[in-house]
């Protein structure tokens, strides 16, 4: 009995590693027909800590982030991040990447819309691609990262 639950478990961790951009997708489809499950699960919290003098609950979503994260930091070789950390030109320009292309995307956007009849419009417009630019997407951006073989 203890041997089958061994195999059982790496079996699990390859399908689910080979299968990983299908399952985000299933997902995003069955909250798209049944989204009551989890609008439900949103607002589970386990626990409630302390934390910089505010109260804050631990939820499911706070977990699933949390789990996403160490997953995709578990996948990470640690040859690759000594080669990157090597290779300062790589590391340098990942980070500038990230930093510069969506500050220079929302520049020319507001560039674009100078033209727009309406400057509040215009304004609120810029604010929302500042904030989604600022987001640190994580949400599945490792999926898409390990299907894409992204650390290599």
């Amino acid at each position: 009995m203890m041997e089958r639950q061994r195999s059982v478990i790496p079996q699990l961790e390859h399908f689910a590693h080979e299968n990983l951009i299908w399952l985000l997708l299933g997902s995003y489809a069955t909250a798209a027909v049944v989204p009551a499950f989890g609008l439900w699960v949103r607002d589970v919290s386990f626990w409630e800590m302390n934390l910089f003098h505010s109260r804050t609950q631990v939820s499911v979503p706070m977990l699933l982030l949390a789990l996403l994260l160490l997953n995709a930091g578990m996948n990470i070789r640690l040859v690759a991040v000594h080669e990157w950390l090597r290779n300062g030109l790589a590391l340098t320009s990942g980070l500038a990447g990230n930093f510069f292309i969506p500050l220079l995307y929302v520049l020319a956007v507001s560039q674009v819309l100078r033209v727009w009849h309406n400057p509040d419009e215009v304004q609120n417009i810029l604010l929302g691609l500042a904030l989604v630019a600022a987001m640190p997407i994580a949400g599945s951006s490792t999926a898409w990262s390990q299907n894409a073989n992204g650390e290599r």
